[in-house]
């Protein structure tokens, strides 16, 4: 769980940074007259391809890093997996909410920075806390079935485990 709270700083921060770059360059491109209706679907799959190549390395070198300080694979994996996400959100962001409020006749470059920052820091935490629960669940899960009473149970699956995982710690304390 510290963990989780070490990393926490390091998505959001970089989905944010993400999300206001992309954001800078949109509301650019609409303030020179370069993005219309025809090719705004164009730059989205841009931006998002971006995005995914962005957030494929600067994760794998995040997740190396956490794993070599942390030495938990499940922490590489988790930060790895909300760094994707988040900066995929930050892309999706980052290009509809300047196209949005100018259809809303909303000035994108006042109000666009608060609402995708937010954005990427939802999602970012999200994800992160979200995924970093599922991967804690796995492992007390992972950890109870090592204990002799479910070995003969035969249970699957860490999503099916989870759900026993906290009466069963409960049941077992002695």
């Amino acid at each position: 769980i510290v963990a989780l709270a070490v990393l926490m700083p390091i998505v959001a921060s970089m989905g944010g940074v993400a999300a206001t770059q992309t954001l800078t360059l949109i509301v650019r491109g609409l303030a020179l007259g370069q993005i219309e209706r025809a090719n705004a679907r164009w730059l989205l799959t841009k931006e998002i391809a971006v995005a995914l190549l962005n957030g494929l390395a600067w994760a794998t070198v995040v997740a190396l890093v956490s794993w070599a300080w942390f030495h938990q694979w499940r922490i590489a994996l988790v930060i790895f997996a909300a760094m994707v996400v988040n900066l995929l959100a930050a892309a999706l962001a980052g290009v509809t909410v300047p196209l949005a409020l100018k259809r809303f006749g909303v000035d994108p470059a006042v109000a666009g920075g608060v609402i995708v920052t937010t954005v990427t820091d939802v999602i970012g935490f999200a994800s992160l806390l979200g995924l970093g629960t599922l991967a804690l669940l796995g492992l007390m899960a992972s950890l109870l079935i090592s204990r002799a009473t479910w070995v003969a149970a035969g249970v699957a699956g860490s999503a099916a485990v989870a759900a026993y995982a906290l009466p069963l710690k409960l049941n077992i304390v002695v």
